[in-house]
């Protein structure tokens, strides 16, 4: 089962927000620099699928347990912070 995949126009979202396209279109460029969005050629920016789980425990910094409930060492993911 696919998850559906919206494109996103800074131009669109400054308008719905009433806000001006730069602040929004510096923000969306933010979001690619840390691989959250990326560009669809000629037509915006969509969201990456990221692994909620993983993203939460990387945020957090709360330690994330393997399967077997150990945990894991500190800075084994790969994530770079």
């Amino acid at each position: 089962m696919g998850m559906t995949r919206y494109i996103y126009s800074a131009a669109a979202l400054a308008t719905r927000l009433g806000v001006s396209s730069s602040p929004v279109r510096e923000a969306m460029l933010t979001l690619v620099s840390e691989g959250l969005m990326e560009p669809v050629r000629n037509r915006g920016l969509q969201l990456v699928p990221v692994p909620l789980r993983g993203r939460l425990h990387r945020r957090s910094g709360v330690p994330h347990r393997s399967p077997t409930g150990q945990r894991a060492p500190h800075g084994s993911g790969s994530h770079a912070s």
